[in-house]
This record gives structure tokens, sequence and C-alpha cells, in this order.
């Protein structure tokens, strides 16, 4: 895909523009429709036809010279974003040797010397410090940090997030530690002075946002679930929560099928006979079953407190007070243990198996190939 390159030219700079700067990334952002964190940055890179990502091994190899010698060639033992006029080209070098969130960053941080057009502007090979005064290196330094911090966490977006620490926001975003805790302490300074962010920028990101302030994983069975708060899984009861973004990436994750139902937990059909006339009241008019799905605690006597909150279609738990639900009470849903124990019979069946797997079209990955070097000639590259 070719996208516009949204470059802001500048003949005399004085001071960092920091808005232009977030604008750019923001504007990316809308512009790619991305809604969702960790933002990957190579695809986005990629999404520009001019701009080729390379890594320091793959000059040096190119080159045949040592790997630090290619570091000391770029003047950063992070990464560089060089300009060829004659073909409005760029590549942006990267050190793969360092941990992956300081490559994110360092992507991200080129990225934004693309973007913002610092090269264009002094028509500069390669934007390193002897090569620009003191004051300009600095400006577009912090320029670039700017859109490298609102590319891959937006003040705009993660001041919305129900997060307790630096370190969930550097789980959710892939950022280190460092660089989140810095993220939050701006958020929280400007919330100290007033700031308000504008919701367009956070609109798209709102289901996200919904997913990490209340989705739930239970490691017992391997479900999720949303509430807005929650001591116990509503799948089976257990205490073995967390919230989801905190799993581990290699926990799988078990569907635990329910009934449709509205805001109020009360079914659409009749769960039981299928009655579609669901009128006023807690239950069926045909059938008499439970059509709202509710903590059977209602009056306390089952627990310490008196609960009766309405759940989700697929609940068994109270997530409040752990007490069993109206329709795992009327036996309207399967203990979880049983549908693990049906699916892995169904996954034991060599011919149901084999029938499955004819029935599954296959489909190749379009991003399959994104870490793989391009192949490309001299003539392409800047030097």
């Amino acid at each position: 895909m070719h996208l516009k390159m949204m470059m802001t030219m500048t003949t005399m700079i004085s001071k960092p523009n920091f808005k232009n700067a977030e604008l750019a990334a923001l504007n990316l952002l809308t512009q790619l429709d991305v809604h969702s964190y960790p933002i990957k940055v190579k695809k986005i890179a990629k999404s520009f036809n001019n701009l080729k990502i390379r890594k320091y091994s793959w000059f040096a190899t190119k080159r045949n010279i040592r790997f630090w010698d290619a570091c000391k060639y770029f003047d950063s033992d992070d990464g560089c974003c060089w300009f060829f006029c004659p073909k409005n080209e760029y590549v942006i070098f990267y050190n793969d040797r360092k941990n992956k969130y300081r490559i994110r960053w360092t992507l991200a941080h080129e990225l934004g010397h693309y973007i913002l057009g610092h090269n264009i502007t002094n028509a500069k090979t390669k934007l390193m410090r002897y090569s620009l005064s003191d004051n300009q290196y600095k400006i577009y330094e912090k320029e670039a940090d700017c859109f490298a911090r609102t590319l891959l966490a937006a003040p705009q977006i993660v001041s919305n997030f129900e997060i307790s620490n630096h370190i969930d926001l550097s789980t959710i975003c892939m950022i280190s530690h460092e660089a989140a805790a810095n993220i939050i302490n701006y958020v929280k300074k400007g919330k100290s002075m007033g700031v308000h962010y504008a919701r367009k920028f956070s609109l798209a990101f709102s289901q996200f946002i919904d997913d990490i302030n209340y989705k739930y994983y239970c490691s017992e069975c391997k479900g999720e679930f949303k509430t807005v708060s929650a001591k116990h899984c509503s799948i089976c009861g257990s205490e073995k929560i967390v919230k989801s973004f905190r799993k581990k990436r290699s926990e799988n994750i078990m569907i635990y099928t329910g009934y449709d139902v509205d805001k109020n937990g009360k079914a659409t059909i009749c769960p039981r006979c299928g009655n579609e006339e669901i009128v006023n009241g807690e239950f069926c008019k045909i059938c008499g079953t439970h059509i709202i799905n509710r903590c059977t605690n209602a009056d306390g006597n089952n627990y310490q407190e008196p609960c009766g909150i309405t759940v989700d279609g697929n609940a068994r738990y109270c997530p409040n007070c752990g007490c069993i639900t109206t329709f795992f009470q009327d036996k309207l849903l399967k203990p979880w243990n049983v549908i693990i124990k049906e699916n892995k019979e169904d996954e034991d069946s060599p011919l149901e198996n084999e029938a499955a797997s004819a029935a599954q079209p296959t489909f190749e990955d379009p991003f399959a190939n994104d870490d793989k070097p391009i192949d490309i000639s001299d003539d392409d590259l800047p030097f």
C-alpha cells in the first residue's frame, strides 16, 4: 500500500514542535486504521514504497566489515535514517543486537525522522550529530522521540487504561520499563495540570481499551470473561484470575459458549424451550425457566453479603461472590470440566479430525515474510 507522506517542511527552527510530532503519529495511526496495541512498527514502515528497513548485521555483511564497525559507520549504537536524494528513497538501519523493546523504539524514532521530513529539511543523507548544529540535532531528536512515544503508547489512548503500574503499560505496548514509566509520569503530570485529551483519537481504540480494563483470564479453566471487577472466574468459580493482558502469551484461551443476553442479563430467547416472546419478569411464560442469568446469592444466605448481580450468558459463577448463577443452577450450562472433556474427546477422534481438516480452507499469511531480508541491488542503496 502506498500512503501519502505526512511531512512538515521547516526552514527556521528554534525549538521542538511537539504538537506537530504528536499529530503526525496520531494521524498515521488513523490513516492506517490501527486500533490496538502493540503497534506493528515494521508493518507501518512497509506502507511507504520509498522506505526500506535494514539491520546493522545486513550492512556489515554487505560491506564485509565487522558488526561494531557498522555501528561506528552510522555513528549510532541504535539506528539511523538515510536519505538518498536523487531517488527520494530512505533506508532505516537499526542495531539488531539490541533487545526487542529497544529495537521497536528505535524503529519508531527513525520513522519519526522520515515522517517529519527532517532529512529533506536539511538535505542531509544522514542525520548525525556532526552534520548538524547542536540545536538542530537536539530539536530533531526530541521531535522524533515525541513521535515514537505517541506512536507506540499515545497518552491520548493510554490515559484511558485502568492499570496499576508502568510494568502493565510495558506489557500492553511492548515498550521498555523505562519508557513506560516516563509515559505514565507524563500522563499523571498532565492530569494534575488539568490536561484533557480529545476523544477522537481514543475512539478507534475503544474496544481495545474496554478489553484492557474489563477482560479477565482464568488459569484454571483457560477461559476469558468481561466484567467491571472480579474476584472469581465466571466460568469455573476459581480465584486464579488476572487481567487478560497479563496472561502469558503462550497460554491458550478456551471458548465457553452460552446464551445471548442483553445488558440486563436477560436472554433474547428462552434457553430451555426457545420461546422468543420474552416479556417482563424472571421466568419464561411457557416453561417457567429462568430467563435472566444472575447470581443466586440475592439475599446473602449463601455468602457473607447479598449479591444477585446479572452476568453474561455463559457465566456459571458470579465473578463478584463466587456463587452459582441461575443458568448453571437450572443446568442450562454444562460444568466447565465437562466441556473440556468433550473437546478432548473430539480432538481424539481421527475421523472427525480428518473431516474438520478437509473442511477448513488454508490461507497464506501475507505478513509471514515480514522479517526476511529483501533482495535489492546496490543501485537501490544510498551508498
